[in-house]
């Protein structure tokens, strides 16, 4: 029997030789195709972490980028809102003076002409005061030419002011 067991050993041996090496070959080829794949895949998965990586670092220049540009359009802004504020107000305050200016011109307009109005109504009022009474006092020949004569020398008189 053992010579049974040692034949059926032997043969088994012989067997798993036969079998196994194919077996094996299959199997080490699956294993070195299997790490092949995991290989590829490691490396396109670095290749596309690299790839993510610098599309986070071009987003994050860009957002750098577009918030300095914002602080200079907001900065820029300012300064041309205070420089708008301060032409406006420098314009109003130029045309408050010329209004100002053109109103006092035309108060002192008004009261020139206001007075040389009363002027002249005090000395028609004078004339036909002064008429009335000479009127009465002078005959009539020589009322209408000391009248005339009155009336040229008032007239005179006032140009001359």
């Amino acid at each position: 029997m053992l010579n049974a067991s040692l034949w059926v050993l032997i043969a088994f041996c012989i067997l798993i030789l036969l079998i196994g090496r194919p077996a094996w070959r299959t199997l080490m080829n699956y294993l070195d195709q299997h790490s092949f794949k995991i290989r590829n895949e490691l490396q396109e998965a670095k290749r596309l972490h690299k790839e993510a990586q610098d599309l986070v670092n071009v987003a994050k220049q860009l957002q750098m980028e577009v918030t300095q540009r914002a602080q200079e359009i907001v900065s820029h802004a300012k300064i041309q809102a205070e420089t708008l504020q301060k032409t406006s107000q420098e314009e109003l305050e130029a045309y408050i003076q010329i209004e100002e200016q053109l109103l006092l011109e035309r108060l002192a307009q008004m009261k020139a002409q206001t007075l040389a109005e009363i002027e002249n109504e005090a000395l028609d009022a004078a004339i036909t005061a002064a008429h009335q009474s000479l009127s009465k006092k002078i005959k009539l020949t020589n009322q209408n030419q000391l009248f005339t004569e009155a009336l040229d020398h008032i007239k005179n008189t006032s140009l001359e002011i």
